[in-house]
């Protein structure tokens, strides 16, 4: 059994649809072969059949439910593949009508006045409803014999899908059925006149749920019937959207560049070194100093479209930058004392030990951060709207950092010996002054770090941005190029 409904699965090249893909075979319960007594698992696979077919068409589901019924009861037999070829030609030809139609609606938009970009996103929509199968060719097939009762009821089973509708003999079922498929129509023209109460994030749903009932707007209606009406919708919508999300990626202008200046940047660096004391043998002074630095920035930030709409995720930021003009930095370390000791045994009986000092009486560090190159990758991760977003990254580059020491120390090296019979000797071997003494050296300084970005888009291409960095924060200010 289980084999036979995941064929069906494979043959129908149905998909599970999540908004109601689970509940459609217990809605429609009563019409499954009672023989079937399907699982969870083969409800799941009926329900995913039901699902895709009523977005081709809802007349699908009574033709559905015929074959499946034949093939249930006599399996692998003649009857069986003579219904899956009759279901399979029903199904090719409700999907060639859906490409028609699409085809038409197709037309009508390149009529209309509106920019083309708007024109290949609504195109797009359209043309995911091309059948995926060589194209099929009406013939003969154009009026399949139905029991009109039965297949209306499942039509208006599948549009009310959220509650079970007892089958009635009696009950006009085509009419009930029309009535249905005007408020549905009416509530598509109330959207289209209303599209500014819509939801931003609304937007893909509105798309997709048009695109379940276009076979709302096949055909003739009455007297206010408009064959141009779905790509009037379509359009509207991406327009609407377009406007209010300012897409960045819209198929024809190029990705943007733009110039941005550092009103401001504060680097948190660590700064390392030592200095050595060349009269001693291994004695220096390191050190080990944050510091903040302040830079003018100038970059060039250059935004690659990933996605038609300005969503999370939608485009990729790359940005090199040059900073200058660093601000310097000062510490001193006077009264510093420094101790190294060594002990060496020079005989069984004799310890010797060798203490080196150094008191520093003068010491100043000066630090300028000279220059530094930066580049930055990063991608909206929350859109608020085409104004303003966040943005998440990494930040690397390379520092130059320029620093000059002045200081001057007195050095001492004593030599102590000591006897078993605990005495000891104490002798000076070095005592004296260093000078003042200038050290200069330049430093190159790689650096990585995640990045979290502001941004906010102002009139006129301007554009403000606060970053924060691991051990950075910038405030900059640009104006897109083109």
């Amino acid at each position: 059994m289980k084999k036979v409904v995941f064929l069906l699965g494979l043959i129908l090249g149905g998909f599970l649809n999540r908004g109601y893909s689970q509940t459609l075979a217990d809605t429609f319960q009563n019409f499954i072969p009672k023989s079937a007594a399907p699982d969870e698992t083969t409800k799941r696979q009926i329900s995913a059949q039901l699902a895709y077919l009523g977005e081709i068409h809802p007349d699908l589901i009574y033709h559905y439910f015929e074959f499946l019924n034949v093939q249930l009861a006599q399996p692998g037999s003649s009857p069986a593949q003579m219904a899956y070829r009759r279901f399979n030609t029903i199904k090719h030809h409700y999907e060639w009508r859906r490409q028609i139609w699409a085809k038409k609606q197709i037309e009508y938009l390149h009529k209309q006045n509106s920019p083309h970009e708007v024109i290949e996103l609504a195109k797009r929509h359209l043309e995911k409803l091309y059948a995926a199968f060589t194209p099929y060719e009406a013939g003969t097939h154009s009026n399949f014999s139905a029991k009109t009762d039965s297949l209306n009821y499942l039509a208006i089973q599948y549009y009310q899908r959220n509650q079970r509708i007892d089958y009635v003999p009696e009950r006009d079922y085509l009419s009930q059925r029309r009535v249905i498929e005007a408020k549905f129509r009416v509530s598509f023209s109330k959207t289209l006149a209303n599209l500014s109460a819509i939801p931003q994030l609304s937007h893909h749903e509105l798309i997709r749920k048009f695109q379940r009932y276009w076979h709302l707007y096949e055909r003739p209606t009455g007297a206010n019937w408009d064959s141009t009406f779905a790509s009037t919708f379509l359009l509207a919508v991406e327009k609407h959207y377009y406007s209010l999300r300012d897409i960045p990626n819209d198929l024809v202008k190029p990705p943007r560049l733009s110039m941005v200046g550092g009103f401001y940047q504060n680097q948190t660096h660590r700064f390392r070194g030592r200095i050595p004391i060349v009269e001693l043998n291994h004695l220096d002074l390191p050190f080990n100093k944050p510091t903040d630095f302040s830079q003018n920035l100038l970059s060039l930030q250059f935004r690659l479209p990933l996605r038609h709409y300005l969503t999370a995720f939608s485009y990729l930021k790359i940005q090199l930058a040059f900073l200058d003009g660093g601000t310097q930095q000062r510490f001193m370390f006077n009264n510093t004392l420094f101790t190294y000791r060594i002990v060496k045994d020079t005989t069984t009986e004799v310890t010797t030990t060798y203490t080196e000092s150094a008191t520093f009486t003068k010491g100043e560090v000066n630090i300028k951060l000279q220059k530094s190159y930066v580049g930055k990758l990063s991608v909206p991760f929350i859109v608020v709207n085409k104004h303003v977003a966040l943005e998440v990254g990494v930040l690397f580059g390379k520092n130059t950092i320029a620093h000059r020491i002045q200081h001057n120390y007195h050095y001492r090296l004593v030599e102590t010996k000591r006897f078993p019979n605990n005495t000891s000797t104490t002798t000076v071997l070095k005592d004296g002054e260093s000078g003042n003494r200038v050290q200069n050296q330049t430093l190159t300084q790689w650096f990585a770090s995640p990045s979290l970005s502001g941004v906010l888009q102002l009139p006129y291409r301007l554009t403000l941005e606060i970053s924060l960095f691991e051990k950075y924060k910038t405030l900059m200010a640009g104006f897109t190029l083109f």
